[in-house]
């Protein structure tokens, strides 16, 4: 909030308060100083949220929080009031609050202080929390977080703190509960922090528990802490015995009408250290037994000056600053710097005893102790700000009897004995709330009024009737326009007859019709009006039902809406009365279009908008086309090669990138240039080709200078081709494309493998020559040497065989009889005949020509074919022989046989079985050598 120059008045009646709960934020920050601000919130219903109140609040301000039902879950905090701190004449009270958690949690806060902001209640400054009801709660009150930078972080100075008649049933924590570590619970300067008339059921938390290991209570200079009447099921005090608890003179520290479990004070050596402070105990009871003795008493480690009872009399006395005697009446009540004096009074007064006294009635009387208050403070226990608990209520813990009137008073004020709380039947408080008198009916027109009230009628006056709140009203048949009533008297309100224009209901009884064109305005009949909007005259008896429109208005239906003719783009209308809606003329920009205008459409090529009020003059073109005069033309870098515009509109005409072969111009910004290999023919890049004669490719990007010849030419030097010249001796042709290396030497010359020639040497043995360009083909041989087949050879008929024939002839011999000896034994074996045929190779066809219709041919195999070496004879005569059968002898000399061409081997027939013949063909040369061939 901002400054005020006036008092501010915030009230919130019977809110709902959920989610993230009702935040009142009060001034932050201020150039002037704010009038008062009275803030009321009354009859709230909280679903698990939570009130916050915080901010600074001016002199004099108010903020009551009233009669608050609360159903809360988890830990949820009821009143959060942590960052907002009560000084001077600002005053809080909570008051008649239900709160409740769930019995199985560990329950929230109905009231939250500190939580790192010290809360320093000052300078006649109040914290009221009464009537309080806490079910399951944490704490009743709470002083939240460890720390606030400061030793006093809840500290009243010359102001009041007071929790009275609040109870919390089952209250998880204590009923009231201090999480701060580096804190003293302080109060000063005629300040006063008190409990009374509270208690705390259903199990054995404590009632006052703090956290702190060293620091407890710290009181001083007039300073007042009262436990008044407080039932528990826990101990009263819930500390670490190592905190230290302070009080200096002149204080007082009151333990009165306490009934708990223990004191919590016991494991102390000493509970509270005293300064010559007052410390009053009296009435106590502890885990069942009551407190008489001052050995019971010396058990509970305070450091007490004063025992007195419930009424402020002294039965023990240690001392103190309180001078008070044994049976004397101590200032136990009263703030010490703000009274002047104690007195005493006897209750009830002498008059109202001696009054019950007549009536047979007998009242018990007590003495009591009475505050005398200076003209700063307020009675009656001299507080520096006004303490809204009646005299001794909070002090007082047994009911006396009534010393009122007990005609008029039906029960007296509890602590209060000589004032009335409830009267009698037919009775009421007077002005001063203290006695009753009788009952007046003050309701107006009323003849009696129901039985023991003032306000509410039973029998009303002529004319008049009762409503639902027992009050007497006019009847309605005695009021305009009813010109009568069946019955003056009664609850009957009949009317008979109505004044024009009202028109009798037949089924009320009552002038509550209109005759036509006229209608109801709530009791009054009115004429109707046209209501429809731009409208001259409505249907008749309607209101909204037009009949003839305003000029420029049509008729839709019963509504008047505005003729298109009449709007812009439109300026003239063919008729502006009437429902005629054709336009006959258009604003710039807009031509006529049948009855209507229609905005100008712009005709210019490639155009986006053209200039305005015109259709063919363009203003703005269209991307990759800019302004000629008032046409477009297509950009040319929106054509090819160009790929791309700087900026495809407005006017700028710039090049970014060429297709390839183009080549952007940074100085043109165009594509005028070609990539290298081509060349510019015209507007258009082409490939450069090679011009060269006999080339076949050019260097590249050039068309006269040749880079590779055709075949057989080779560079000129001056970039054309020349043919090339082989320069191999005795070569015929080079190599293709060389000089240096020789394809086909000259005849009977070889390549000698580096490009050169050299003869060919001829290698056939016993060769004069070879053929022409051959080395191992024989043209010409040595002696009587022939060549055949490219070899130098013996001529045929010669009778000598090459060595190798002679090898071959000598293994075959040997094959040969092994298998004639193994075919021997097999015979032998068999012990069969066995004809062997000696069968010349000269009439070896004569033989099987005559025999082959009869003889089965065997087919040779390695087992079965034999070659029987010939032996040379004398005068050539050959002579045959089984060589198993044949005597051993010496080979015969190879070379002294002659040569026999065509020579058969002898066949070995056993049973007719014929064994193929050999066919010895040219296995001797002329020197009776076997020849190998190839």
């Amino acid at each position: 909030m901002g400054s005020a120059s006036q008092p501010a008045y915030c009230t919130w009646l019977s809110p709902k308060v959920t989610g993230t709960g009702l935040i009142f934020q009060s001034y932050a920050t201020y150039t002037t100083r704010p009038k008062e601000l009275n803030v009321s919130i009354r009859s709230a219903t909280v679903t698990d949220s939570t009130i916050k109140i915080s901010g600074f609040f001016p002199p004099f301000s108010n903020v009551t929080i009233s009669q608050t039902r609360a159903t809360m879950q988890g830990t949820t905090t009821l009143f959060d009031f942590t960052k907002m701190v009560p000084q001077n004449y600002v005053v809080f009270t909570i008051l008649d609050t239900t709160a409740t958690w769930p019995s199985d949690g560990t329950g929230g806060a109905v009231l939250s202080l500190v939580d790192g902001i010290r809360t320093l209640i000052k300078d006649f400054s109040a914290f009221y929390v009464i009537r309080t009801n806490a079910t399951n709660a944490m704490s009743v009150l709470h002083l939240k977080g460890t720390d606030c930078s400061s030793l006093a972080c809840f500290d009243i100075y010359n102001g009041l703190v007071a929790v009275d008649y609040a109870s919390c049933t089952n209250c998880k924590t204590a009923f009231f509960f201090s999480e701060l570590l580096d804190s003293s619970f302080a109060n000063s300067r005629n300040g006063v922090f008190r409990f009374s008339n509270c208690t705390q059921d259903g199990n054995t938390a404590p009632f006052f528990k703090t956290s702190s290991p060293s620091l407890g209570l710290r009181f001083g200079h007039n300073g007042s802490v009262v436990f008044s009447t407080i039932t528990t099921g826990g101990d009263l005090f819930s500390m670490p015995t190592n905190a230290y608890n302070y009080c200096s003179h002149p204080v007082q520290f009151v333990l009165l009408n306490i009934n708990a479990k223990t004191m919590g004070t016991e494991e102390f050596s000493n509970f509270i250290t005293t300064d010559n402070c007052d410390i009053y105990m009296g009435n106590i009871t502890l885990n069942g037994i009551e407190y008489t003795t001052e050995a019971q008493y010396d058990t509970l480690k305070v450091n007490y000056s004063k025992i007195v009872n419930p009424f402020g009399m002294v039965l023990i006395d240690r001392g103190g600053p309180d001078s008070t005697g044994v049976n004397g009446y101590s200032n136990v009540y009263c703030v010490r710097s703000a009274y002047t004096g104690v007195t005493t009074e006897v209750l009830p007064p002498d008059e109202v005893v001696a009054e019950a006294a007549k009536k047979g009635i007998t009242l018990d009387r007590w003495t009591r102790s009475i505050c005398q208050c200076n003209s700063t403070s307020h009675a009656p226990y001299c507080s520096v700000v006004y303490d809204p608990i009646l005299y001794t209520s909070g002090y007082t813990y047994t009911k006396e009897t009534c010393t009122t009137d007990p005609v008029s008073c039906e029960d007296c004020k509890w602590g209060q004995w000589d004032q009335c709380d409830r009267c009698n039947q037919n009775y009421k408080f007077d002005a001063a709330g203290t006695n009753c008198i009788p009952m007046v009916c003050a309701v107006d027109h009323c003849k009696t009024c129901v039985f023991d009230t003032e306000d509410q009628c039973e029998i009303c006056n002529d004319d008049y009737k009762l409503d639902e709140n027992k009050q007497c009203t006019l009847k309605t048949c005695a009021q305009e326009p009813c010109t009568g009533c069946t019955s003056s008297f009664g609850e009957d309100d009949t009317c008979v007859s109505c004044n024009e224009p009202y028109v009798l209901e037949t089924s009320t009884s009552q002038c509550t019709g209109c005759i036509a064109g006229y209608k109801r305005d709530g009791a009054t009949c009115v004429e109707k009006g046209c209501s429809v909007e731009n409208c001259q005259s409505c249907v008749f008896d309607t209101e909204d039902q037009c009949k003839v429109c305003n000029n420029n208005y049509k008729l839709e239906g019963t509504t008047c809406t505005m003729k298109t003719c009449a709007q812009a783009p439109c300026t003239e209308c063919a008729s502006p009365s009437g429902d005629d809606d054709t336009c006959t003329a258009c604003g710039p920009g807009y031509e006529v279009s049948g009855t209507a205008c229609a905005e100008k459409e712009c005709l210019a090529e490639n155009c986006q908008t053209c200039v305005f009020d015109s259709k063919d003059q363009c203003d703005t073109c269209d991307d990759n086309y800019k302004l000629d005069g008032t046409t477009c033309t297509k950009k040319t870098c929106a054509q090819e090669p160009c790929t791309g515009c700087t900026s495809p509109s407005g006017e700028g005409d710039v090049c970014t990138s060429c297709n390839e072969p183009f080549v952007l111009e940074a100085s043109t910004s165009q594509c005028t240039g070609c990539i290298a290999g081509y060349k510019m023919d015209g507007s258009t890049c082409v490939e450069k080709e090679c011009l060269v004669d006999h080339c076949k490719t050019c260097v590249f990007d050039t068309e006269d200078q040749c880079d590779v010849c055709d075949t057989n030419l080779k560079s000129d030097g001056n970039g054309g081709c020349t043919p090339m010249v082989c320069s191999v001796t005795n070569c015929a042709k080079c190599v293709d494309d060389t000089e240096d290396k020789c394809e086909t030497c000259d005849t009977n010359l070889k390549s000698d493998g580096s490009g050169g020639c050299i003869p060919m040497v001829c290698t056939v043995a016993n060769c004069n020559k070879c053929v022409d360009d051959t080395e191992d083909q024989c043209a010409e041989c040595e002696g009587d040497l022939v060549a055949k087949d490219g070899v130098c050879g013996a001529k045929e008929g010669s009778g000598g065989l090459p060595l190798g024939a002679i090898i071959g002839i000598v293994i075959g011999v040997v094959v040969l009889l092994i298998i004639l000896i193994l075919l021997l034994l097999f015979f032998c074996c068999r012990k069969s005949k066995s004809t062997v045929e000696q069968v010349d190779h000269i009439t070896r066809n004569e033989m099987e020509n005559s025999d082959s219709d009869s003889k089965r041919k065997v087919e040779v195999t390695e087992e079965t074919e034999v070659t029987v070496m010939d032996r040379a004879q004398q005068e050539g005569i050959l002579e045959e022989e089984n060589p198993l059968s044949a005597p051993t002898q010496n080979d015969t000399s190879q070379t002294t046989a002659p040569r026999r061409k065509a020579r058969r081997a002898r066949s070995v027939r056993n049973n007719g079985a014929e064994i193929a013949d050999i066919d010895l063909d040219y296995m001797y040369d002329n020197k009776n050598e076997i020849v190998e061939e190839d």
